[in-house]
């Protein structure tokens, strides 16, 4: 068994499905458990597909329209909030976003095109921005 380490799940679910394999061997040859370990076999499957998704962050980015935020998922808007009353979890999100799009800061912009950090400068008052860009 791999060593439990915060950052891989995989040793997450190993750890769990030896604690999960020791107590069904301690209910070994009772019928009455069958149903039990079906159910728990099942969770853990639900479990490890949630886990191991892909990364559906990849696919989300943000445009600023109208006084909104809009979150984009393959380009295509999938929800929006005013910016003045955003949830912080968005404000969060949105500034997380533009930190991960530094790396394309190098390549050359076309037409005024900005980055996104500029874009989340433009239009996130600084009062509301500033406490996340600290963390």
């Amino acid at each position: 068994m791999n060593k439990l380490h915060a950052h891989d799940t995989e040793s997450w679910l190993e750890t769990i499905w030896s604690a999960l394999h020791a107590y069904r061997n301690d209910r070994e040859g009772n019928p009455d458990y069958d149903e039990e370990w079906s159910d728990i076999c099942t969770a853990m499957a639900w479990i490890e597909e949630e886990l191991t998704e892909p990364d559906t962050d990849d696919y989300i980015s943000y445009d600023f329209r109208e006084g909104q935020i809009v979150e984009l998922f393959h380009e295509r808007p999938q929800a929006a909030w005013d910016i003045d009353s955003a949830p912080d979890t968005v404000l969060r999100k949105v500034v997380a976003w533009a930190e991960k799009q530094k790396e394309f800061d190098d390549y050359e912009r076309v037409d005024g095109d900005v980055s996104a950090m500029e874009q989340v400068r433009k239009h996130v008052p600084a009062d509301k921005l500033n406490k996340y860009l600290s963390e």
